[in-house]
């Protein structure tokens, strides 16, 4: 019954609900994205806290003097051969810009810290010798260089070639993705030049084994014969993203595009019921009380959101690359798209029958027929 009524609203006056479903369809898809960033970051928080060095702790190493490079390294002479170093808040220049990579160094053993999905990890000789060699997420593919069969990415004007890519088979991570992993024994020159000027270095110690305790203690006890004047200050480690996912720009814009597709809901409910005033009078008299007309209007207006809900979801589903790439995250309809969905329709349906409501409260079946 509903369905059918709704089709004579739709026959009688096209254009002014086909506005109406529009402007629902885009409140729909914004509210899709700001769920979708909301799952995304939890996704993100998840993998941080999975693919964070385990039992790390972070160094703060203030020297009085600028020390030299083979100095720094001899501070991990006693660390535990399984402990790996990263060291922290280095930028190389890429395509002139300014990116963040991760320098990590070991003593001996290496083990893969993040998930290799093509290639491999690197070999101790790599890092023992400094050679140039990089970890890659898939996000930095398209700004290398294929050389025979070999593929290379400039930093910081040096040829690093790429020995394998970092993230998961078959899945997008902007974590894994967006990563860069050196050997930190691999820097330029000129970029250790400049850090050794700073006179202070960030490390972080991990184990995937053990707590680097004694690690600590090692480095302190090493910087207190080679930099007995340096200061080393430790901290828990706190894995942070090196970008955020906000859409508080968006927030307003959500709020807006949906208050503004209620409007037009309410005013389009209002002048359907304006115009079947008779209609109504006339089901009034024949006993349907003002409940049941009500509920008629609502159940109307629920196929008209409805029909919005599919659109919406069905303009997602196609154009979906389009709407990745401008919102930068991935969109997947989850059950919470769908709980959603269920509190889009009844909320605006409901919503959008209060002020008819009344209206229809005041229609008089003998007035009605009267005026007639």
């Amino acid at each position: 019954m509903s369905f059918q009524s709704f089709k004579s609203q739709w026959r009688a006056h096209p254009f002014t609900t086909a506005f109406a479903v529009l402007g629902l369809v885009i409140s729909l898809l914004m509210i899709s994205i700001g769920i979708s960033s909301i799952n995304y970051s939890h996704l993100l928080q998840r993998q941080l806290e999975q693919y964070a060095p385990p039992h790390a702790t972070k160094l703060m190493v203030t020297f009085s003097h600028e020390p030299t490079w083979n100095d720094l390294f001899r501070l991990f002479d006693n660390i535990d051969q399984e402990t790996g170093i990263i060291l922290e808040g280095v930028a190389l220049l890429h395509d002139g810009m300014p990116i963040m990579v991760t320098p990590e160094h070991v003593r001996e053993s290496v083990e893969p810290r993040l998930p290799i999905k093509e290639g491999r990890y690197f070999t101790e000789k790599e890092i023992r010798t400094g050679e140039k060699v990089a970890l890659i997420g898939s996000e930095w593919e398209k700004d290398t260089t294929i050389i025979g069969n070999e593929r290379y990415i400039v930093l910081s004007g040096e040829r690093y070639k790429c020995i394998g890519i970092i993230g998961l088979t078959g899945e997008n991570s902007r974590l894994l993705d967006s990563q860069i992993l050196i050997p930190m024994t691999s820097l330029p020159p000129s970029v250790i030049s400049k850090l050794l000027s700073q006179q202070q270095i960030t490390l972080t110690l991990y184990n995937a084994k053990k707590d680097t305790y004694k690690d600590e203690k090692s480095i302190r006890m090493q910087a207190e014969k080679l930099f007995p004047q340096a200061s080393i200050d430790s901290f828990p480690y706190e894995a942070q993203l090196s970008f955020r996912i906000d859409i508080g720009d968006r927030l307003m814009l959500i709020v807006l595009i949906y208050l503004l597709s209620l409007v037009n809901v309410v005013n389009l409910s209002f002048y359907w019921v304006q115009e079947r005033i008779y209609e109504i009078g006339i089901r009034k008299a024949f006993g349907y009380t003002n409940r049941d007309i009500v509920f008629m209007i609502f159940s109307e207006m629920v196929v008209l959101c409805s029909i919005a809900v599919v659109f919406g979801y069905g303009v997602q589903w196609l154009f979906q690359h389009i709407f990745e790439k401008w919102v930068g995250f991935p969109l997947r309809i989850s059950l919470l798209h769908f709980s959603a969905a269920i509190g889009f329709v009844f909320c605006s349906s409901l919503i959008a029958i209060i002020v008819p409501a009344f209206r229809v409260f005041r229609v008089q079946p003998i007035h009605v027929i009267h005026k007639k």
